[in-house]
């Protein structure tokens, strides 16, 4: 496996190669199957298929779709490949090959964008590259195959800043790595500028775990906000705002749950673990209620109830974390998190710290019940992912849907600033009604999404016909009614994500994307972002700068709205109908199937893949690759035609 990345301020740009050799001289694969984990919050902006220097390009399609392309090729004896996102978690992912000829390579190339956390230890954008998955505990699907470790992988990083800003530091605490600075791969030799540099790996060996890169350079975290126009869709603009929040408001009179996983997969990471959790304790404000969950297969408690913080109780907690060992059994993340809510103090706003590898299968579960836990209660959740290789689906989606942050930490990587500014931001007190202002009224107005109504609420009811107990024309085969028929829901003009704006915490990166579906000839040069708390109100200005023609943001912003209403939330299931009823709960049985539509409306036509939609790529022979290549357009030209009449707003 060859990658090659490229840091861009906060975001990068990252192509992997890998190569498949079929070493037989005779006998061709049928199939082979490769599984491999992706960074969590990666959007595939392009996906080839390489055989004798014939290069094809994947097409993203409705998963059901690229399935019977890949299948029909298969049967057909072409080479053929296809990508998707495994159903157990959306950090794990499948390559299948069908037909790989004998005594032959297949290279295949995938081109990843995504957005990078702030890390807070050294307050710069942290780069991470998964190359192995973890073992995870729980019945997983055959979807999640075995996965190969690439025997060998060759990794190259260039970096380049912003303009008017300076490299300071870069740190790889996972990885032996050659830095060179001034310069990026591309560059003359005798090239230098301090916000560019290059970095590889030391050694071009076997390697496994998360590949770590961290930078810090100045004015990196000032807040900005990027509108880019799409070259192909017409009238379609994306906005990027992306900020490191510094501000000070009041605490709050909360509680504090530490979450801790001594599930058998941490025995390698138990000190790390130690370490954190006592740094916890020690920096808690006396007075502050907190307790201590342990997990496993087994769930125990500290105590059966929170205390206040004073000598005696921080002395038996710190006492409690120097006993900690991995001796509960699997990792049942999911009960530990119902327990730490069932036993929280019922006057007091609850924040759970969730510190675990997150090494576990049942994902879906747990998001659905911290979403419900914070909507219901108010909870809010945290999550520290510790050690070589993570669950960062599961690490980034806990706090997604609690409303909190999350951090990684390597096993015996520095982690004092992570744990005060998760601890500040626990003891933060709450905001509310954060808005992105873009000072956009004629799109402002809009508070309803249009729906097609059904035929069961017709406004004025008439007097059904009278209908014979003897049809002669009636047959038995006649098809069964729907009784609710599904919506035809539009998009608004403009799609925010995240729909509802996360917290803002100080010094974690918070970044938001809005997707234009009509054209601004003049976009306003600032945006106002906007937020209530019991200390006062909040406000900040963001000066936007139009970036031109591009696709980079506009996969970001679409992959992060697909993923947003995979996990349960999103624009549909706040939209209205003209009544201003919910169409989630007007139709409730039909939401899914809208999510699914809207997913792959916004996969087809940005190219994104994701939990609805798979890429697909078909080596065909000859003249008949036109053919093939012209079915391809023509589905994606009628594809686009059928989301223009339906969603696009003239």
């Amino acid at each position: 496996m060859d990658v090659h990345a490229t840091i861009l301020s906060t975001s990068s740009r990252t192509v992997t190669t890998q190569t498949f050799i079929n070493p037989s001289s005779t006998d061709p694969i049928p199939e082979l199957f490769y599984t491999f984990p992706l960074y969590e919050s990666s959007s595939i902006a392009a996906f080839t298929s390489t055989i004798d220097e014939k290069t094809v390009k994947g097409v993203v399609k409705p998963k059901g779709k690229a399935e019977e392309v890949y299948k029909k090729a298969k049967a057909k004896g072409k080479t053929t490949a296809v990508f998707y996102q495994s159903i157990d978690a959306p950090d794990v992912f499948k390559i299948r090959i069908g037909n790989l000829p004998a005594d032959e390579e297949v290279h295949i190339e995938l081109t990843l964008v995504a957005e990078l956390k702030q890390d807070t230890q050294t307050n710069g954008p942290r780069y991470t590259f998964p190359l192995s998955i973890a073992p995870r505990y729980g019945a997983a699907s055959n979807d999640s195959g075995l996965q190969i470790q690439p025997p060998k992988t060759s990794l190259m990083v260039d970096i380049s800043m912003e303009k008017g800003s300076n490299i300071r530091e870069i740190r790889s605490p996972s990885h032996p790595i050659t830095v060179t600075l001034g310069r990026t791969s591309s560059m003359d030799e005798t090239a230098f500028e301090s916000r560019y540099a290059s970095v590889t790996l030391h050694e071009n060996v076997l390697s496994s775990g998360d590949f770590i890169l961290t930078i810090n350079a100045t004015n990196q975290d000032r807040p900005c906000a990027f509108l880019e126009t799409h070259p192909i869709i017409p009238d379609q603009q994306a906005l990027m705002v992306s900020l490191v929040p510094k501000f000070t408001i009041q605490s709050e009179d909360a509680e504090i749950i530490f979450v801790i996983d001594r599930s058998g997969s941490m025995e390698d990471k138990i000190l790390t673990l130690r370490s954190a959790l006592k740094l916890f304790l020690k920096s808690i404000p006396i007075g502050v209620h907190f307790n201590i969950v342990s997990f496993g297969t087994r769930i125990s408690y500290l105590w059966k109830r929170s205390r206040a913080c004073s000598r005696t109780s921080l002395g038996q907690a710190i006492r409690h974390s120097k006993s900690v060992e991995a001796d509960h059994g699997g990792t049942e993340i999911l009960a530990a998190l119902e327990a730490a809510v069932d036993s929280r103090q019922r006057n007091k706003l609850l924040d759970v710290l969730l510190l675990t590898d997150g090494q576990t299968w049942n994902q879906e579960e747990c998001m659905d019940f911290v979403r419900e836990s914070h909507k219901t209660l108010s909870t809010r959740f945290f999550t520290l992912g510790i050690g070589d290789e993570v669950s960062h689906s599961l690490i980034e989606g806990i706090p997604r849907a609690g409303a909190g942050f999350s951090q990684t930490v390597l096993n015996y990587e520095e982690l004092d600033k992570r744990v005060i500014y998760m601890l500040k931001g626990a003891l933060m007190g709450r905001l509310s009604n954060i808005t992105l202002d873009m000072n956009l009224p004629e799109m402002m107005d809009e508070e309803f999404t249009e729906i097609e109504e059904s035929r069961s609420s017709t406004a004025t009811p008439r007097l059904p016909a009278t209908i014979s107990l003897f049809d002669e024309n009636c047959t038995g085969s006649e098809p069964i009614e729907e009784l609710h028929p599904l919506p035809k829901v539009s998009a608004p003009d403009f799609i925010q994500s995240p729909n509802e704006l996360p917290p803002l915490y100080p010094f974690v990166r918070t970044t938001a994307y809005v997707l234009l579906w009509k054209h601004i000839d003049t976009f306003p040069e600032k945006i106002t972002l906007r937020a209530s708390s019991s200390s006062g109100p909040l406000e900040l200005e963001i000066p936007v700068q139009d970036v031109g023609v591009g696709e980079t943001i506009h996969k970001l912003a679409a992959k992060k709205t697909t993923t947003e209403l995979e996990e349960g939330a999103g624009w549909i299931y706040t939209a209205k109908d003209t009544n201003g009823d919910l169409i989630s709960v007007k139709c409730p049985a039909r939401v899914e199937e809208l999510v699914q539509n809207e997913c792959e409306r916004l996969g087809v036509l940005f190219q994104v893949a994701g939990k609805y939609c798979s890429t697909v790529a078909v080596h065909e022979d000859g003249e008949e690759e036109e053919d093939v290549e012209a079915e391809d357009m023509h589905f994606i030209t009628i594809k686009m035609q059928e989301i223009l009449s339906l969603f696009i707003k003239r």
